[in-house]
């Protein structure tokens, strides 16, 4: 992982094998960000995406494990009990240029990612919200 800071965006490098959502993490807590807009596109496998069932409560999880080209991978970052958090939804495509969706859990790089973090001032924190399961924003 390579990175820069340009005004209050930081410009991020992920190199083939690293882990999106765990070197966001780790990027997060290394530079103290506490709150964040997220944009990248780049080549993942390994791709896990949920969709949430607001019966259950539960992501319903998806595995994709061929090879793919990241069309837009976009979220924020957040806070929940002091450590970084992050909420991202992915759209991604396959050799068939079928496009898939979802809630992004993780993907291993193939190639290189290009993010882009844009810094909130302050701290936004998640709380859990016993009605949905979610973890929410508390403003």
């Amino acid at each position: 992982m390579n990175y820069s800071k340009r005004g209050n965006t930081w410009v991020i490098v992920l190199e083939k094998g690293e882990k999106i959502t765990e070197s966001i993490k780790k990027f997060c807590s290394e530079t103290g960000i506490k709150s964040g807009i997220i944009n990248a596109i780049g080549a993942a496998k390994d791709i896990k995406i949920g969709y949430f069932d607001i019966n259950t409560k539960e992501y319903n999880e998806t595995n994709f494990s061929d090879y793919y080209e990241i069309t837009s991978l976009t979220g924020n970052v957040s806070t929940k009990d002091g450590q970084p958090y992050t909420h991202i939804h992915i759209n991604f495509t396959g050799a068939d240029c079928v496009g898939y969706g979802g809630h992004f859990i993780e993907g291993t790089i193939t190639v290189t990612c290009e993010i882009f973090i844009t810094e909130i001032d302050g701290e936004l924190e998640r709380i859990p919200d016993a009605e949905t399961g979610i973890n929410v924003i508390k403003l």
